[in-house]
């Protein structure tokens, strides 16, 4: 049964890059729903391809934390993922900014 996801995959991978997005995974959402398919089947590779198709574009935005001091995306769902977890064009422009902490100034 789970070829019934597999096989558009490999459909999918066979176009050319004009009809594709670029995605914003370093693992891209059909390598990581293949994987999950192949691993767990069918259903659990719906699930993840729900899952990344609701994280997709293009609602995402790029905030530094300063709780784990590293730069995190918030997809178009609400989820957040480190800057690791995400592809290198999105990424790559945050990592040479300085981070600054704005300190308010007591006006007596």
């Amino acid at each position: 049964m789970k070829w019934l996801l597999i096989g558009p995959i490999y459909l999918y991978r066979c176009l050319p890059a004009l009809f594709k997005r670029q995605c914003l995974f370093r693992e891209t959402c059909s390598a990581h729903v293949l994987r999950i398919t192949s691993e767990s089947g069918l259903r659990v590779g719906l699930l993840a391809l729900k899952k990344r198709v609701s994280q997709c574009r293009p609602r995402y935005s790029v905030f530094f934390d300063s709780d784990t001091n590293c730069w995190r995306v918030c997809f178009a769902d609400g989820s957040v993922a480190d800057s690791a977890q995400v592809a290198e064009f999105i990424s790559a422009p945050y990592s040479t900014l300085a981070v600054h902490s704005w300190i308010a100034k007591d006006r007596r």
